[in-house]
């Protein structure tokens, strides 16, 4: 083979690698939407579309034997308002992501999302609907369990 050839033969080999390699990244970006900037960890954005005052809250993740994981408090939030918090902290077993709140003096719990062992990155985009006469909070959900990235 001529020498120009060779360097394309090269030349495409390394590309095809180059390709191959980064590959498996790039559907690994892909795969988690808008979560893929995010550090690893539990990542939480909560924000209130709602015309009401949502009241302090507590986030945390409980597991099946009612151990909680403490992770942050925010303060109420009022319409318009969004919290951004994250940590480091990675589940080394099977959770739920909740939040408890105190509305007229009785505490109620949501639970947020699963947050499956081991996983290195959850997130969770929830939008604050309304509170409904039950004083139950209402929300959508975009979500990162660490695998799948899905909207509730």
């Amino acid at each position: 083979m001529t020498k120009k050839k060779t360097t394309i033969v090269i030349s495409i080999i390394l590309l095809l690698l180059i390709l191959a390699l980064s590959t498996p990244y790039l559907l690994n970006k892909l795969s988690q939407g808008e979560f893929s900037s995010l550090p690893d960890g539990v990542n939480i954005r909560i924000q209130n579309t709602s015309t009401e005052v949502v009241p302090k809250s507590e986030i945390y993740l409980i597991n099946g034997d009612e151990e909680k994981v403490h992770l942050t408090e925010f303060p109420e939030l009022k319409p318009k308002d969004t919290i951004s918090f994250n940590t480091k902290y990675r589940p080394k077993d099977d959770y739920n992501l909740a939040m408890s709140y105190e509305i007229n003096g009785k505490k109620y719990e949501k639970i947020l999302m699963y947050a499956g062992a081991n996983s290195t990155k959850l997130g969770i985009n929830a939008k604050v609907k309304s509170i409904s006469d039950k004083n139950e909070i209402e929300t959508t959900s975009k979500i990162f369990d660490g695998l799948h990235l899905y909207e509730e």
